[in-house]
């Protein structure tokens, strides 16, 4: 799957605030799982998928594995080191330091998983997601 970033909004098709069923219909015939310890999440494993619902069922979080593409600002997140990925978004004015495994940028909405210095998974969220 080929994903453009949208900073605070989403990754169309999939936009933050969508409601949980509108989004199960965008992805079938996939089935999400969901487990016990966290129902707020559909797991798309398959189609390396995390989503995140509000009390309301609406998304509030979108976490992108690999191998699926993902882009913002022109910048294939995925295809590059963390550290000239961190580097490219400094230079557009967006900064974000070293937490816990990785970065969250909370001005634009996206988060970068990267413990070992290689982007795992990237993250886009609504405002308030990480506070």
């Amino acid at each position: 799957m080929h994903l453009t970033l949208e900073a605070k909004k989403g990754a169309p098709p999939f936009f933050l605030g969508a409601k949980r069923d509108d989004i199960k219909q965008l992805l079938l015939p996939a089935i999400a799982t969901t487990h016990l310890m966290e129902p707020e999440n559909d797991f798309y494993e398959g189609e390396g998928l995390i989503l995140g619902y509000d009390s309301n069922e609406n998304l509030e979080y979108i976490e992108i594995l690999k191998p699926n593409l993902v882009e913002f600002e022109s910048l294939k997140l995925f295809s590059l080191s963390a550290e000239r990925i961190i580097s490219a978004l400094k230079e557009l004015g967006h900064e974000a330091p070293y937490n816990d495994g990785g970065y969250i940028f909370k001005s634009i909405g996206i988060a970068l998983y990267c413990p070992m210095e290689k982007i795992e998974s990237v993250s886009i969220f609504q405002d308030g997601y990480y506070d």
